[in-house]
């Protein structure tokens, strides 16, 4: 018997079987099977667990622009999370047909449990969206390259799941809140910026638009003296910051005047002895589109993957319908939905607007159509 062969099987196991001659007297004795598949993932799982955990919550929480915070994952039942990741692993590996004790299938049974805990640790940390990143390499399928840098939401898994779900899939769901998602569509608000000015002006008093109400700066309307009050309004002749009773009783001025189709803003600042700096109305601006933005991601989750144009085209929507009156466009919503550039130009169409306006988004929308 070789003796090398005899203590290889004691130590590793095996099912050969050997016979010891043991005081003359032969005695069969035979080694128990290998350890059931399951007995097998969970010691792995035991070993990579608590490293494959911190790794990948570290991941995220070091995810720019650093808004995340781990105190979800402390409601986290653990015994329940490993039984789950203990089936995910197991049912990968019967679907794949790999062995985990060799290198490669090791390596994707690691890229399995991370993608598991990434998504358990994300949702745990109320994190709605996250970003298709591919290894992108030769070996990245077609159909996966096409998603790398879109963005996908948690609870709306696209075809053949999430990454690292799908067969041998190698993708990273990397994590995005809302203050990286604003990052990331700043480019359509500074073209949606660069434009509003000609179609809301730029007026640093209050004055009452075509339906009767007050406003100032870029088309940002007051709906009360409160809201007004709030602004830092200077006084036209002292250039000192202007009083709260002030502000309030030139807004009940400008309210309780008659609204008229036929007055521009300027017919009113000969009322008026208070004014808006600039930087006051660009900021107006921004804190706006910034406050529509959530809303608009409730209406059009995947805003961030639409064309520039077509971001822009929602943009000045929203701000000139406000939520509510967006989300009134069903159709419009559908044909975006659909990418169908054309019938979203056609459902565009808004009353009360100018025609040079909605002629302005509709050819976005048409532009859409030409852009990535």
């Amino acid at each position: 018997m070789c003796r090398i062969c005899f203590e290889s099987f004691i130590r590793f196991g095996g099912t050969k079987t050997f016979v010891l001659n043991l005081a003359s007297r032969p005695l069969l004795e035979l080694k128990q099977d290998d350890p059931t598949q399951e007995d097998a993932v969970r010691q792995w799982l035991d070993g990579v667990w608590n490293q494959a955990f911190g790794t990948t919550a570290q991941a995220i929480l070091k995810t720019k622009p650093f808004e995340f915070s781990p105190a979800g994952l402390s409601d986290l039942d653990i015994e329940s999370l490993r039984a789950d990741a203990l089936q995910t692993v197991q049912a990968v590996i019967e679907a794949e047909n790999f062995d985990i004790a060799s290198a490669d299938g090791e390596q994707r049974a690691l890229a399995v449990l991370s993608g598991f805990l990434n998504q358990a640790q994300q949702i745990a940390m109320q994190i709605e969206f996250y970003v298709w990143s591919t290894r992108q390499d030769s070996r990245v399928r077609e159909g996966h390259a096409a998603r790398d840098g879109k963005i996908f939401r948690w609870d709306t898994p696209p075809e053949g799941g999430h990454p690292s779900e799908d067969f041998r899939c190698r993708c990273y769901a990397r994590a995005l809140g809302v203050e990286g998602y604003w990052a990331r569509v700043q480019p359509s608000v500074g073209g949606f910026v660069a434009d509003i000015e000609e179609w809301e002006g730029n007026v640093d008093h209050m004055y009452l638009d075509t339906r009767g109400f007050v406003t100032v700066g870029k088309g940002k309307m007051l709906p009360d003296s409160a809201s007004a009050s709030a602004l830092p309004f200077r006084v036209r002749a002292t250039d000192a910051l202007a009083s709260e009773d002030d502000i309030r009783a030139e807004y009940d001025l400008i309210n309780g005047m008659e609204a008229s189709q036929t007055r521009n803003a300027a017919f009113y600042e000969q009322f008026t002895s208070l004014y808006l700096p600039q930087v006051d109305i660009d900021q107006l601006v921004q804190d706006h589109v910034r406050q529509d933005f959530e809303a608009l991601l409730r209406q059009y989750p995947g805003f961030g993957n639409l064309p520039l144009s077509a971001q822009i085209a929602l943009w000045d929507m929203i701000y000139n319908l406000g939520p509510r009156g967006l989300a009134q466009f069903r159709m419009l919503r559908q044909a975006i939905l659909d990418g169908d550039w054309e019938e979203a130009a056609e459902q565009s169409h808004r009353n009360g607007p100018s025609e040079e306006r909605n002629r302005y988004v509709f050819d976005l929308f048409i532009d859409a159509a030409e852009e990535p």
